[in-house]
């Protein structure tokens, strides 16, 4: 499944990868959870983290009790993070982003 993909993953200017997980694809394509995040390994990108918007966070995996749904792929962790905390706010649908 990914490793058509190994390209793109493997660019060094990739710096993150969002996946939505579906179990039913998963298993539809004959893959798994671990067949996934170990191709993104192989690419140089770790993970799963997950995103915490209100503290404009990544929660990385040995932090236990936050929501973890869509899993992210991040290549330079310290990199992510600072960006995160340094990109400008803003307000969609009344809401700050």
């Amino acid at each position: 499944m990914v490793s058509c993909a190994q390209a793109t993953l493997s660019d060094p200017r990739l710096q993150a990868v969002v996946i939505e997980m579906w179990y039913r694809h998963l298993a539809r394509y004959k893959n798994s959870l671990n067949d996934v995040l170990n191709s993104l390994r192989e690419a140089g990108l770790s993970g799963p983290y997950w995103y915490d918007q209100d503290g404009r966070e990544v929660i990385r995996p040995e932090q236990p009790g936050k929501g973890k749904f869509n899993k992210i792929s991040i290549r330079d962790v310290d990199f992510a993070s600072t960006r995160l905390k340094s990109t400008k706010c803003y307000e969609v649908h009344g809401v700050i982003v």
